[in-house]
């Protein structure tokens, strides 16, 4: 994925509005299944956010460049807002630190190979990889445990060819667990929910500009709701 000439113009130039405005369609453009149900307005606004958040994080790594802003908001809008942090991907976060310490950037191209290589991964549904398998994970009568959420991680991996490993999953979920811990959820389903959203949608799911219905709803704090909607997210409707 390569970014447009106008692009890099604009922020060479200093319009940085320009560059977000640019970016955000280019999102759009590559990514349009991340903005289905958004009007104009609101994935313009989340877009830009993206893009603007990509490029705080180049300039905290001590990067600072348009070029890898950009990708790393393609990199958040494939695979998630927490990328970066999410061990599931880890080859995306060394593909970056990659590019943070190389002498050029420009024609480094392996973050675009990279995202076309696990295109099969990220460009589809978000709940479709492991739904029915979720739904009945999730209708156990005594409700599924650690062991059963890391099996049923597993082998939705394995049915789009991702296949992450035992150790890398366990060690996502405790990631994710303590994500949720950290955000006052305590009730143990809420904690299992939780955990299966994040695979579903991205570490840090409840930051994401492109999902801000659920930043939305953790920042209320209800545990009751937020189980609720997490329990209407996972389980696949039936027909």
């Amino acid at each position: 994925m390569r970014l447009t000439a106008e692009t890099l113009d604009q922020l060479k130039a200093g319009r940085f509005e320009d560059f977000l405005d640019d970016g955000a369609a280019q999102l759009r453009q590559r990514f349009p299944t991340r903005f289905y149900g958004f009007e104009d307005d609101a994935a313009l606004d989340a877009g830009r956010n993206v893009v603007g958040f990509s490029f705080e994080t180049v300039c905290a790594l001590g990067r600072r460049s348009g070029l890898l802003a950009m990708r790393i908001a393609f990199l958040r809008t494939a695979f998630g807002f927490g990328v970066l942090d999410d061990v599931r991907w880890s080859r995306a976060r060394q593909l970056v630190d990659a590019q943070v310490t190389a002498a050029t950037i420009k024609p480094n191209t392996s973050i675009g190979t990279y995202l076309t290589e696990t295109r099969r991964v990220w460009d589809r549904p978000a709940f479709a990889r492991g739904a029915q398998a979720r739904r009945l994970l999730l209708d156990m009568d005594r409700g599924p445990t650690w062991d059963a959420v890391l099996l049923h991680l597993e082998r939705s991996h394995e049915e789009v060819g991702s296949y992450v490993s035992e150790p890398t999953l366990r060690e996502f979920i405790n990631q994710s667990y303590v994500d949720a811990t950290m955000l006052g959820l305590k009730d143990e389903m809420a904690l299992y929910l939780h955990v299966l959203a994040a695979d579903a949608l991205g570490r840090h799911f409840f930051d994401d500009p492109l999902l801000p219905d659920w930043g939305t709803l953790y920042r209320t704090g209800n545990e009751r709701q937020i189980v609720t909607a997490l329990q209407d997210a996972l389980s696949p409707k039936e027909p």
